[in-house]
């Protein structure tokens, strides 16, 4: 089995870490596998007194949830491992695709993190991940290797180490992983996305997390603009920016990028 572990990212959750990820996790990670990283010293005794003394707390003193992300990125920089993943603290479900109507639960995270490992090596890429829906209509038995996002709440890199440390500068959550989906097709050139595995989780859940950090989803979503429109100002050719039916802001990536086009513009 690979040397892997299991970083979460936590801000004033831990009935939501205990009752979603952690329960997840219980079946097939040992806990000395998992690292939960929080905001300061007073969430501490919370986490403690809901989870237990059972999981290593790591503290960051990161302010943002762009400056926690590149905090991870900077601690396992700086550790020996073939594998880590980044996850949230709210996923409820992981699951992995039949065929274009059916999903079924995961059975074991291990076997798919050696899966992924030795896949992603293969390719000589850095950066893994899946896409950010379950909907097995738009899923499939296959990796690819193009421009497509790579969602922060389930992603990682193998052999972090070794790989180019990469951070990002946006400060909207789902903005940092556009912006390191791109970073890392630039400098590898290709995201390693298994597109048969999925997660079910509550993106603007207002209880802690990034909207709470934000001051609410309506706050979250104006910050999303400004720092998307900066993202598309700096890889004008790799992404544009949408509004979606709920109002809310976004980036669509130029799927048909090559890094053998960077003076085109091939975006449709």
């Amino acid at each position: 089995m690979i040397n892997y572990e299991i970083a979460i990212l936590s801000y004033k959750r831990p009935k939501i870490i205990k009752e979603k990820t952690l329960k997840l996790l219980s079946p097939s990670i040992p806990k000395d596998n998992i690292k939960i990283f929080i905001r300061d010293e007073d969430e501490l005794e919370d986490y403690k007194n809901e989870i237990g003394n059972e999981y290593e707390f790591i503290i960051n003193n990161a302010k943002g949830f762009g400056n926690c992300r590149n905090h991870l990125r900077k601690y396992y920089k700086n550790k020996e491992l073939d594998l880590v993943l980044f996850i949230d603290d709210d996923i409820a479900k992981l699951e992995e695709y039949v065929d274009k109507k059916t999903l079924k639960p995961v059975e074991n995270l291990e076997e798919v993190l050696d899966f992924i490992y030795n896949e992603t090596k293969k390719r000589n890429l850095s950066f893994f991940g899946i896409p950010g829906f379950n909907n097995p209509y738009f899923m499939g038995q296959n990796i690819s290797t193009n421009l497509k996002l790579l969602v922060g709440c389930f992603c990682g890199l193998i052999e972090p180490h070794k790989a180019k440390l990469l951070l990002c500068s946006t400060e909207h959550g789902h903005g940092e992983d556009y912006e390191l989906s791109m970073k890392h097709f630039l400098e590898d050139g290709g995201v390693c996305r298994f597109n048969m595995f999925c997660i079910s989780q509550n993106y603007y859940n207002t209880i802690g997390g990034m909207a709470e950090d934000m001051g609410g989803n309506e706050k979250r979503n104006l910050i999303a603009k400004e720092s998307l429109s900066q993202l598309v100002n700096d890889y004008p050719k790799m992404c544009r920016l949408i509004q979606k039916k709920n109002k809310m802001w976004d980036l669509k990536l130029n799927f048909r990028f090559k890094l053998e086009e960077e003076n085109k513009n091939v975006f449709l």
